[in-house]
């Protein structure tokens, strides 16, 4: 994390955005709260942009659900961000619908996330198509160029 006196202005700056109705800020904010230890306003900012079409607030408040134990908010949240077309997302549910046995749910998931470029769904994916004895069609997904999106260090 960056030093305070480096996200002392950034927190003042989105919190004015946020002031204003910017959810982008107000998503940022979110994620500052959690590491600021604060996840009872983080949820409250994440909520707010949430409410306001913001899917990575969606997404993000998914997670954090999820975390609490929530699931089936967690789901929710996802699940709306997902329609949305947020490949983190789609990427969590399919792993949320993988957990729960639903490989068909898990699968239809990491596909729209792959095809939008998310390069951990693409890899589950494929990973899913070699358990699933589809080795050629694995193949094929992990000969496709990944975005660089959501990959490790990015």
């Amino acid at each position: 994390m960056a030093a305070a006196h480096q996200v002392a202005p950034a927190a003042v700056a989105w919190a004015r955005a946020a002031v204003d109705g910017n959810t982008e800020a107000m998503s940022n904010l979110g994620v500052l709260m959690v590491q600021m230890g604060l996840p009872d306003i983080a949820r409250t900012w994440w909520m707010q942009a949430a409410d306001s079409g913001n899917t990575d607030a969606m997404h993000n408040l998914g997670a954090f659900l999820f975390r609490q134990g929530d699931t089936a908010g967690a789901r929710t949240w996802w699940m709306q961000a997902a329609d949305s077309g947020n490949t983190d997302a789609m990427h969590n549910l399919g792993a949320f619908l993988f957990r729960q046995g639903d490989t068909a749910g898990a699968r239809t998931w990491w596909t729209r996330a792959a095809t939008g470029g998310h390069t951990f769904a693409l890899s589950a994916l494929a990973q899913l198509l070699d358990q699933l004895g589809e080795r050629a069609e694995a193949a094929r997904w992990r000969s496709r160029p990944a975005s660089g999106e959501n990959a490790p260090g990015t």
